[in-house]
């Protein structure tokens, strides 16, 4: 699926501690190549989400299934001060 897709939002790796997912960007020949093979799925999974109660603040926030609450935030959407590892360039 496209890199800007919103999906990524909320599950673009790690979604828990010892996660081991990675994505891997392909040119649009590999992804029809891909598409193409019937193996593999390019459809977009249906976004599902649960609420989860803060425990220390009993707030209850929205978590996408199967992303552990501490990661509900991908690193790309996360508030990280520019000039560190990784940041948000477009706020």
């Amino acid at each position: 699926m496209p890199v800007d897709h919103p999906f990524w939002e909320a599950h673009y790796p790690p979604n828990g501690w010892g996660c081991k997912c990675r994505v891997r960007a392909t040119t649009q020949a590999e992804y029809g190549r891909l598409q193409g093979s019937g193996r593999y799925s390019t459809e977009v999974p249906a976004a599902k989400y649960r609420q989860w109660v803060n425990k220390r603040t009993d707030e209850v926030e929205r978590v996408a299934e199967g992303v552990h609450p501490a990661f509900k935030e991908s690193l790309i959407e996360s508030e990280i001060p520019c000039g560190t590892w990784k940041c948000r360039q477009n706020r």
